[in-house]
C-alpha cells in the first residue's frame, strides 16, 4: 500500500454553496467550508500538489473546464469531490447543481454526472476516486454508473473494473444528504474527515479507502445520519489518502484518553456551580471525538463510559436550562451509539438516557412519546437482575403512571405493579420508588372518588417510611420525609372531605410538628401547605383565632422565601386571613390582608398567584 504520487495525482473538488434567491434551491453555507477542509487534508495529510477547488461554479462548463485538464494529466491518483443540492434527472441520472440550477428545469441546468462518469472512466489513471456530498447521491449505484448495468450488477462490476472508488453520502434507498453543520461542514464530509484523520491505520500506518468505509458508516449512524454507499475495485480500495506512524498514534491516543476524562470531571464542576452552557460545550467537546477513535484506545471501554456519561450529562445540563428539545436529541444520541453495547456501565447509562429523554419529552408535553420512551426502557430491561437497572425500571414505570396519558385503571395497574414488584427489596432507591407509587397511587384513587382505598396508600407511605418505622428509616432522607408530609397533606385532605374534621386538624398538625424546623425547600412547602389547609379546618369549625394564628404563622415564616409554590402559599393565607377578620366584623383589617395580595403579587404572572390576586380584588369592596 501507498500513498498516492503527488507529482501523477490530481484532484477536483467542486461545490455549490450559493444560489440565486429565484433558483428554487436553499443555499448551503457548509458546502464551502467542506472545500476548504478537504483540500486542506488532501494537500497536507496526502501530499496532493494538484488539488484544484471551484466553489460556486456558474454553468456545467465550469465542471468541465475544471475535469478536462485533471482527466488528461492524471497518472496515478484521479480524484472528482462534489458537494452540493444533487437532483434526479430522467429516471436514472443524477444532476449535480451549479448556482445558476434550476429546481423547475433540472435536466436542463445541471451537470449530469453521467456526462462525468464517462470522462473518469476514460482516464488513463491508475486509481479513480469520486466521492459525492448530495442528495439523490445513490443515483450514482443505478444503471449507468462507472460499472454499468442495474444496480446488484453494477456493483458486481464495478469490482472487476480495477482502479475505481465510488463513495457517496446516501444509498440507493435514501434521497436526501443531511447538509446541517457538523464542526462547519455536512454530516457526511465531517465524518468523512474526522475518519481520514482520526481513524485507527493498519498495521504499515495506511489508512486506505476500504478501511475507511465502515469506519464512517459507523460514524454516521452514530449521528443519526444516511447510510453512504461505496463500492471499489482491489487497486482503489487499497489506496491510501493518509498514512500515520504507530508511535505517534499511541501517544495521541493516550493522551486522548485522559482528556476525555478532565473534560467529563471540567462539565461535572461547571455543571455543579450552575454554570450550565460552559458544562455543555465541555461534554460536547468528548462527544465529538470520533467513535472509531474511542476503539482503538487503550482501555477503550473506560473511554466509551466516558462519553457515553458525557452525552447523558449534556442532556441533563441542556434540560436545565429549559433546552429540552436539544436534551432529547442529546439522549438520542447517546442512545443510537451505545444501545446495542454489552458492558454492564453502558447498559446502565443507555437505560438511564432512555428514562431521561421520557422526562424531557413530557417537559414539552409530548407525553404519548415519553410513554413509548418510558416503555422502550421498561420491556428491554425489565428482566435484568442488576440493581442499578432494577432502579431505573422502576422510575420508569412511576414516571409513566406520572405521564397524563393513562386512563386511570392504567395508571393504577402501574403503581400496583411497583408496589408488588419492589416493595420487599431493601435497597432505598427502590424503596424510594414504591414510597414515589403510593403517593401516585392514592392521587389516582382520590380522583375517582374511592377516597378510602386513597387513605389507605397514604396511610402505608406515613407508618412505613416515617421517622424510626423500620430499620432502614432511621434516619430517613429527604425523598422520604417529602414523601410522608405529602402524604400526610392528602391524608388530612381527604379526611376534610369525608367531613372528619378532627382526623384532617391531626394529620396537618402532624406535618407541622414534624418538619417545620427542616430547612428542606420540599418540606417547607408541605409545611406551609399544612398550615393553610389547618387554618380553612378550624375556620370551618367556627375557630377563627385558631385559624388567624395559622395563616399569620404561614405569612410570618415564609413570606421572604422566593419560591414560586410558597409565594402561592403565602397569598392563599393572606386571602384567607382577610375571609376569616371579615367573619368576625374586622372590616379593615380584612381589607389590609387583601390590599397586601395586590400589592405584593400583582406583577407576578404565575397563573396561580393571578387567582389569588383577582380573589383578593373580588372581595376588597365587600370584605365580610
Amino acid at each position: 500500500m501507498k500513498l498516492p504520487d503527488s507529482e501523477g495525482s490530481r484532484a477536483v473538488l467542486i461545490g455549490t454553496s450559493t444560489y440565486g434567491t429565484d433558483s428554487g434551491f436553499a443555499s448551503l453555507p457548509t458546502v464551502a467550508r467542506n472545500l476548504t477542509e478537504f483540500a486542506s487534508f488532501l494537500r497536507r495529510q496526502t501530499g496532493l500538489r494538484h488539488v484544484t477547488v471551484v466553489v460556486d461554479p456558474d454553468g456545467a462548463e465550469a465542471f468541465s473546464d475544471a475535469l478536462e485538464p485533471a482527466i488528461d494529466e492524471a497518472e496515478d491518483l484521479l480524484l472528482f469531490y462534489y458537494s452540493g443540492h444533487g437532483v434526479a434527472v430522467g429516471r436514472e441520472d443524477l444532476g449535480l447543481t451549479h448556482s445558476c440550477s434550476r429546481v423547475r428545469r433540472p435536466g436542463n441546468t445541471t451537470q449530469r454526472y453521467s456526462d462525468i462518469r464517462d470522462g473518469i472512466r476514460a482516464s488513463r489513471a491508475t486509481v479513480k476516486v469520486v466521492i459525492l456530498d448530495c442528495c439523490h447521491a445513490g443515483r450514482a449505484f443505478g444503471g449507468g454508473t462507472l460499472a454499468g448495468g442495474d444496480q446488484d450488477e453494477a456493483l458486481e462490476q464495478l469490482a472487476v473494473i480495477d482502479g475505481t472508488y465510488v463513495l457517496t453520502a446516501t444509498d440507493t434507498k435514501t434521497k436526501f444528504a443531511d447538509a446541517t453543520s457538523h464542526d462547519g461542514c455536512t454530516a457526511f464530509t465531517s465524518a468523512l474527515l474526522d475518519v481520514l484523520r482520526s481513524g485507527r491505520p493498519s498495521a504499515d500506518g495506511f489508512l486506505s479507502m476500504a478501511d475507511v468505509f465502515p469506519l464512517l458508516r459507523e460514524k454516521l449512524k452514530g449521528r443519526n445520519c444516511p447510510a453512504p454507499r461505496s463500492s471499489g475495485g482491489d487497486t482503489a480500495s487499497g489506496l491510501a489518502l493518509v498514512q500515520r506512524q504507530r508511535s505517534q498514534l499511541a501517544i495521541d491516543m493516550a493522551r486522548m484518553h485522559q482528556v476525555v476524562i478532565a473534560l467529563v470531571k471540567r462539565g461535572d464542576q461547571l455543571g455543579g456551580l450552575g454554570r450550565f452552557e460552559e458544562a455543555i460545550e465541555e461534554y460536547e467537546r468528548v462527544a465529538q471525538i470520533p467513535l472509531y477513535t474511542r476503539a482503538s484506545v487503550s482501555g477503550h471501554e473506560v473511554m466509551r463510559e466516558f462519553t457515553a456519561k458525557a452525552l447523558v450529562k449534556q442532556g441533563n445540563a441542556l434540560g436545565a436550562l429549559g433546552r429540552f428539545e436539544d436534551a432529547v436529541v442529546a439522549y438520542e444520541r447517546m442512545i443510537s451509539e451505545y444501545c446495542q453495547d454489552p458492558g454492564p456501565a453502558l447498559r446502565e447509562l443507555v437505560a438511564t438516557a432512555r428514562v431521561e429523554e421520557g422526562n424531557a419529552l413530557g417537559a414539552l408535553g409530548r407525553f404519548e412519546d415519553a410513554v413509548e420512551a418510558y416503555e422502550r426502557m421498561i420491556s428491554k430491561y425489565s428482566g435484568d437482575p442488576a440493581p442499578a437497572l432494577r432502579e431505573l425500571v422502576a422510575t420508569a414505570l412511576v414516571s409513566q403512571g406520572m405521564s397524563a396519558t393513562l386512563w386511570f385503571d392504567d395508571e393504577l395497574d402501574v403503581y400496583e405493579r411497583v408496589i408488588r414488584d419492589y416493595a420487599d427489596d431493601p435497597a432505598p432507591a427502590l424503596q424510594k420508588q414504591v414510597a414515589t407509587a403510593l403517593v401516585q397511587q392514592g392521587g389516582t384513587l382520590w380522583v375517582l372518588g374511592r377516597f378510602e382505598e386513597a387513605i389507605t396508600a397514604y396511610q402505608r407511605v406515613i407508618f412505613e417510611y416515617s421517622l424510626g418505622a423500620t430499620p432502614a428509616m432511621r434516619a430517613p432522607t429527604l425523598a422520604f420525609r417529602d414523601l410522608v408530609a405529602q402524604a400526610l397533606v392528602c391524608v388530612g385532605r381527604l379526611h376534610w372531605e369525608k367531613g372528619q374534621s378532627d382526623q384532617a386538624i391531626a394529620a396537618y398538625k402532624s406535618v407541622i410538628r414534624n418538619y417545620a424546623d427542616d430547612p428542606a425547600p420540599a418540606l417547607r412547602k408541605q409545611v406551609a401547605a399544612a398550615l393553610v389547609y389547618q387554618g380553612d379546618a378550624l375556620g370551618g369549625l367556627g375557630r377563627s383565632e385558631e385559624a388567624l394564628t395559622a395563616y399569620q404563622r404561614v405569612i410570618n415564616d415564609y413570606a421572604s422565601d422566593p419560591a414560586p409554590a410558597l409565594r402561592n402559599q403565602v397569598a392563599r393565607a393572606l386571602v384567607y386571613q382577610g375571609d376569616a377578620l371579615g367573619a368576625l366584623g374586622r372590616s379593615e383589617e380584612a381589607r389590609t390582608a387583601y390590599q397586601r395580595v395586590i400589592n405584593d403579587y400583582a406583577s407576578d404572572p404565575a397563573p396561580a398567584l393571578r387567582g389569588q390576586i383577582a380573589a383578593a380584588l373580588a372581595r376588597m369592596n365587600d370584605p365580610t
